[in-house]
C-alpha cells in the first residue's frame, strides 16, 4: 500500500484517538485504538515525509549543513503558496541565510533558475556540476549563492509536482 492511502487512514486513527481522549464517548467499533507504537510510527513517517525536505536532505546533505536546508525547506514551503514570481521566491528562499547580499544581486542568481529554458532540474544539475564539491564553509561567497539557489529551486520545484500529483 502507498504512503498516499497510508497517511489518510492515519491521521483519521489519530484524530479518532485524539477525539476518544477528549470526550471520553464509546469507541466506533469500525476503528480500532491506536497503540503507541502506531503513533510513534505516524511522528516518524510525517517527520520524514514533510514535503520535499526528505529530498533535499538526500540530495544535498554532503554538501551544505543540515540548518541550511531545513531553513531553505521551511521558507519554500511558504512561499510555493504566494503569487510572487518564482525569482521573487527563490530569492526569499535564500535570503535568510545570505544576509550579506543585497535582493538585487540575489535576483541576478535566480534568474537561470527562474527563467530556465532546459528541462527541469537541468539548471540545478548544471550548477551543482560547476561548483567545487567541498565543505560549505570552504566555498567562495558566489559559489554558496548559486549553490542556496540551487537548492531553493529544487525545493520550490518539488513542492510544486507534489501539490500538482495530489
Amino acid at each position: 500500500m502507498s504512503w498516499k492511502r497510508l497517511y489518510p487512514i492515519a491521521l483519521l486513527r489519530l484524530y479518532h484517538q485524539i477525539c476518544l481522549e477528549r470526550s471520553h464517548t464509546k469507541p466506533n467499533k469500525l476503528l480500532k485504538p491506536i497503540s503507541q507504537k502506531q503513533i510513534s510510527w505516524y511522528s516518524a513517517f510525517r517527520r520524514c515525509c514533510q514535503i520535499g525536505q526528505k529530498k533535499i536532505c538526500d540530495r544535498f546533505a554532503a554538501r551544505v549543513p543540515s540548518d541550511l536546508l531545513g531553513a531553505i525547506a521551511r521558507i519554500a514551503k511558504q512561499v510555493v503558496k504566494t503569487n510572487l514570481s518564482k525569482a521573487d521566491q527563490l530569492v526569499q528562499c535564500v535570503q535568510e541565510m545570505l544576509p550579506n547580499w543585497a535582493e538585487e544581486d540575489l535576483l541576478v542568481f535566480a534568474r537561470p533558475f527562474a527563467y530556465a529554458m532546459r528541462g527541469e532540474g537541468e539548471a540545478v544539475d548544471s550548477t551543482l556540476s560547476a561548483i567545487r564539491p567541498v565543505d560549505w564553509t570552504d566555498l567562495s561567497q558566489m559559489e554558496q549563492a548559486r549553490l542556496s539557489m540551487a537548492i531553493a529551486s529544487y525545493a520550490l520545484d518539488s513542492l510544486h509536482k507534489a501539490s500538482e500529483d495530489s
